[in-house]
């Protein structure tokens, strides 16, 4: 099975294309941020087309499901929405912080998944691995800095792209594992996809909603709530 694969939670997004027996081939998006919708589609077929294969030769497109940026995830669940309904595939979302936590190392008891969820807070997510697969511990939270530093315990492992601004402030309670994983990555996506949809995880397009966990800032401001 060919398995296509959407990150784009954060800046930096990302594709990948998994095949049957192989390890996932990943390409970083040609357009940053709010500016993924511009290419994400190009760089799709392109990948797809650098290895002999057509959207319809596509047996399932997975997808990051947040939290994260909410213009971000909004571009990548419309193009995997379109893509499966265009291309007759099943889709699977994956939970940001949950693919970040895959990668955390190897069956370690517990991993902490940071985002930042601006406001000097974070999205917090707690998890443990079994065979390289994340299951959670919690439900995902917003909690700050503070809170975040007393969830963590000496056993633990923490990672997310919140590090790179949170970083020193949670310094010395516990490892951090290696940068170059803390970015949810869209191969991991990928992955995850593979083994959702044969445990019958699929998402139902018509119900499928980006998850971001609280309204955004503009939202909020609309409905005089917040800050």
């Amino acid at each position: 099975m060919n398995f296509l694969a959407v990150e784009t939670s954060g800046r930096k997004g990302s594709i990948a294309l998994l095949r049957e027996g192989e390890e996932p081939v990943e390409r970083m998006l040609a357009s940053d941020g709010r500016r993924h919708a511009q290419t994400l589609v190009a760089d799709a077929c392109a990948l797809l087309e650098e290895h002999g294969l057509g959207p319809r030769d596509t047996h399932c497109v997975g997808v990051s499901l947040g939290p994260g940026s909410f213009t971000g995830l909004r571009v990548g669940i419309v193009f995997a929405k379109t893509f499966g309904w265009i291309n007759k595939c099943p889709i699977v979302a994956v939970p940001t912080l949950e693919a970040c936590a895959a990668k955390a190392g190897d069956d370690s008891e517990h991993i902490c998944v940071i985002s930042d969820a601006q406001r000097g807070e974070v999205f917090f997510g707690e998890y443990t691995l079994t065979d390289g697969c994340p299951h959670a511990l919690a439900e995902v939270q917003i909690v700050s800095i503070e809170k975040a530093r007393s969830l963590l315990m000496p056993q633990s492992v923490l990672t997310g792209p919140g590090l790179d601004k949170y970083g020193t402030d949670l310094a010395g309670v516990c490892r951090v594992a290696d940068e170059s994983v803390w970015a949810p990555q869209a191969g991991v996506v990928a992955k995850l996809s593979r083994v959702k949809l044969a445990t019958g995880n699929i998402a139902d397009p018509w119900k499928l909603e980006p998850f971001y966990l609280r309204r955004s800032a503009a939202e909020e401001k609309r409905d005089g709530v917040g800050p």
